[in-house]
């Protein structure tokens, strides 16, 4: 629920994050399949029917190069395909519904001198450049600011770091909203906090629990200003040997939602 607001993107910045930490994986993983389920009403039961299936493909660094997306009838709906060069993430491909031409194509530049990380993101048969964002760091990796310009229009947000606080704000670049997280020791993110400077608004409000290794297991929200508290989504996992979960069960007052992951490491690690 949290990271969906958050400045996180498909496209990592390799010199600070690797797709296995961005996904908290344990160990030097090979392919992960991951298996959606949907809960079907069946009588007066719920059943589990398939949905969807992912399959991620990883380099010895760490980082994705292949994400294939089945749907439930084993077809393949989506197809992402990353480039590296250097241990350095250059290129992006996205393909759909099984077509050999890409559907968009996003080359990444990485600028050591700004210690900046662009993405320029082109469609086959249009001329141009659709959309170019930008992102800045600061010497901890951290991320200060990131600027999308598509179609003449320029977006953005900025953001600042409070060591002692341990939280973060990120101010969008037309400074109508503003987003705080807060993160415990574990660099865990445990609140965050919405607001739109445009309306009186009292904001929402995202609180969120960990397990020991750092996977969700209890989250809900909270809008004051149509007093709204959501039910809580209560998650509870099974772990391989890696610590890494293989089953996940999530439910809350409206659903039950299942995911399955079969994990395949390196040889020897």
């Amino acid at each position: 629920m949290l990271l969906s607001l958050s400045l996180k993107s498909q496209y990592l910045d390799t010199r600070y994050n690797n797709s296995s930490k961005d996904m908290r994986l344990q160990g030097k993983v090979k392919q992960l399949k991951l298996t959606w389920y949907k809960s079907v009403k069946n009588g007066d039961s719920l059943k589990n029917e398939l949905e969807l299936t992912i399959l991620y493909k990883f380099n010895e660094a760490g980082n994705i190069t292949e994400k294939i997306q089945y749907r439930a009838k084993g077809d393949e709906a989506a197809r992402d395909i990353y480039g590296y060069e250097n241990g350095r993430v250059v290129s992006y491909k996205a393909y759909s519904n099984g077509s050999k031409l890409p559907q968009y194509v996003v080359s990444c530049i990485t600028d050591l001198a700004k210690n900046t990380f662009t993405t320029r993101l082109t469609i086959p048969g249009l001329q141009g450049v659709h959309s170019t964002t930008v992102r800045t760091y600061n010497a901890k990796g951290q991320i200060l600011s990131q600027i999308t310009k598509e179609s003449g229009k320029i977006t953005g947000t900025t953001k600042k770091y409070d060591p002692v606080k341990n939280t973060v704000r990120s101010t969008s670049l037309d400074n109508s909203s503003y987003y705080d997280e807060v993160y415990d020791k574990n660099q865990f993110l445990i609140e965050a906090h919405y607001y739109k400077k445009s309306e009186d608004d009292a904001g929402t409000h995202f609180y969120t629990k960990y397990d020991a290794f750092g996977n969700e297991v209890e989250s809900y929200y909270v809008n004051k200003k149509e007093g709204f508290t959501s039910p809580t989504d209560s998650t509870s996992y099974t772990y391989d040997s890696h610590n890494n979960w293989i089953s996940k069960v999530s439910k809350s007052d409206f659903y039950t939602k299942k995911q399955e992951r079969v994990i395949e490491y390196y040889s020897g690690k």
